[in-house]
């Protein structure tokens, strides 16, 4: 009963974290992200914030309309 009590106490106390939490980016080095704008540290540019989820997965596509070559 006691281990019930404390997980529902942690579980109500655990902040929650917003789905919609920016994140930023460099433009170079799209591994470096963080939630607050700032500096990349491997070439100094600034972190700019990332536009979506969407725009994300589309860079990332094996073969992308922008890439495409039309003789």
């Amino acid at each position: 009963m006691n281990t019930r009590i404390l997980w529902i106490v942690l579980i109500l106390l655990t902040p929650f974290v917003s789905a919609q939490e920016p994140v930023y980016v460099c433009p170079m080095h799209s591994e470096v992200t963080q939630h607050e704008p700032g500096k990349c540290p491997i070439c100094g540019m600034d972190l700019v914030l990332k536009e979506s989820q969407s725009m994300d997965m589309n860079m990332n596509c094996k073969y992308p309309i922008y890439n495409t070559v039309i003789s």
